[in-house]
């Protein structure tokens, strides 16, 4: 069964959506970000070993593995965002180690007239 960890409570300051790269590091099996307040999810089909990692660029809608290998081909679900506010972002996978972790980077957005 997978195991879930709260990633953390992401705080996009801005007032419009904004579309984070997330970069998600091994080990674990099918990685799976969900965002608790938009009900979307995005996973990872793919095993990763310790020390490999995945970057997601949401906005682009690419991914990398461990910087050289487009693996966008094993990415299923939402392309997800961060709603204005809080998000509560979660990190899934099968057989996680203690060095597998989310972490998200974004710049806050502001909607204009």
């Amino acid at each position: 069964f997978p195991v879930t960890r709260l990633v953390e409570v992401v705080a996009n300051a801005g007032n419009g959506y904004v579309f984070p790269t997330i970069t998600i590091y091994g080990q674990g099996t099918n990685p799976t970000i969900s965002n608790a307040n938009t009900g979307q999810t995005l996973s990872v089909l793919r095993a990763l070993a310790d020390g490999e990692f995945v970057v997601i660029d949401t906005y682009n809608r690419t991914a990398m593995l461990n910087g050289n290998t487009n693996i966008t081909h094993q990415i299923s679900g939402d392309w997800l965002y961060l709603r204005a506010g809080n998000n509560d972002v979660r990190l899934s996978m099968t057989t996680p180690n203690a060095n597998a972790k989310a972490t998200f980077e974004w710049r806050n957005c502001y909607i204009g007239i």
